[in-house]
């Protein structure tokens, strides 16, 4: 449709631009802090980030070689398409030079994802009782889409380890 000055508009092609503006970012807005991610051709859908913070006041611990939680730990619930950026960070230390700490994260909700060494941080600790603060972020894929918790597991290969101020964040598409 071509617009000429002097035409007027029917209420029918009122309706379609109505129409055609409640399809974009700034209509389709419900919360601050929002983004848009394409789901298809000529289709938005918003998705909200999402962070939590974990530092209970003191050190956790753990002498388990498999993955597992900690009191308190940081877990975010997202709601995700396919694709999600997550970032996690931690402060890892072992009590036993040469053994590594190991912070991950699992997957839950519409997506099981077991905790496993292709998205942890490993810490080598050079010296007892070393601490060193480290982040990752990792771009997963093959999510389910719909309502996703991301949660941090911890382990070691000897030793104890001590983990504090831990992290989590995500940004889904």
């Amino acid at each position: 449709m071509t617009f000429v000055s002097g035409n007027v508009l029917t209420a029918a092609q009122l309706n379609i631009l109505s129409s055609d503006l409640n399809e974009t970012a700034v209509a389709k807005a419900s919360t601050a802090g929002q983004h848009f991610v394409a789901t298809a051709a000529n289709a938005l859908v918003a998705r909200q980030s999402g962070f939590n913070l974990y530092n209970g006041g003191g050190t956790d611990t753990t002498n388990s070689t498999s993955y597992t939680g900690l009191t308190g730990g940081a877990a975010v619930t997202s709601t995700t398409g396919t694709t999600c950026l997550v970032h996690h960070a931690a402060s890892l230390g072992n009590d036993t030079a040469g053994s590594r700490s190991c912070c991950t994260f699992a997957v839950t909700g519409a997506s099981t994802i077991t905790a496993d060494d292709s998205r942890a941080i490993l810490v080598d600790a050079s010296a007892a009782n070393r601490v060193t603060k480290a982040g990752l972020t990792y771009l997963m894929t093959g999510l389910t889409s719909g309502s996703n918790t991301f949660t941090q597991s911890f382990r070691v290969t000897g030793g104890i380890g001590a983990f504090v101020i831990r992290h989590i964040g995500t940004v889904p598409f």
